[in-house]
């Protein structure tokens, strides 16, 4: 299993940590049944800050099938873990996205969320940052 996490080093202390396990263990938790079927075997997880202040969250799997899709809504056994995620999102101004990309054969959960004013995104000041040398 290859697994990726990048991030621009925001801070996701504004999420309560009942609501950060709901959304990261619901998604990881997919990621790694979706991937363990698939050929490729792979998780990327990308952690950021947008322009418009929102906090983006996005997991990618790979994955060999495509999700059933029933009148343009996910039909799946996840649902339950699904559903988790998308009302911690509703509870920060956000919400979930989820798609399949057949030509890269992954499927992409993208989770936004929204900082109420005056709480910090990033982690730290670059003041307080040092190198590290090998």
């Amino acid at each position: 299993m290859e697994f990726e996490f990048y991030s621009d080093g925001v801070s996701l202390t504004f999420i309560d940590g009942a609501d950060l396990c709901a959304i990261l263990g619901n998604l990881l938790d997919n990621a790694l049944e979706g991937s363990r079927k698939s050929e490729d075997k792979t998780i990327q997880i990308d952690v950021y800050e947008e322009a418009s202040a929102m906090v983006k969250i996005t997991v990618i799997n790979s994955s060999d099938q495509a999700p059933l899709v029933k009148k343009q809504r996910l039909e799946s056994t996840k649902l339950d873990g699904l559903r988790s995620v998308e009302q911690a999102a509703k509870r920060y101004g956000g919400r979930l996205l989820v798609g399949y990309d057949e030509v890269e054969r992954s499927f992409r959960a993208v989770v936004t969320l929204r900082p109420q004013k005056g709480q910090a995104l990033l982690q730290g000041k670059t003041a307080d940052m040092m190198e590290v040398r090998g």
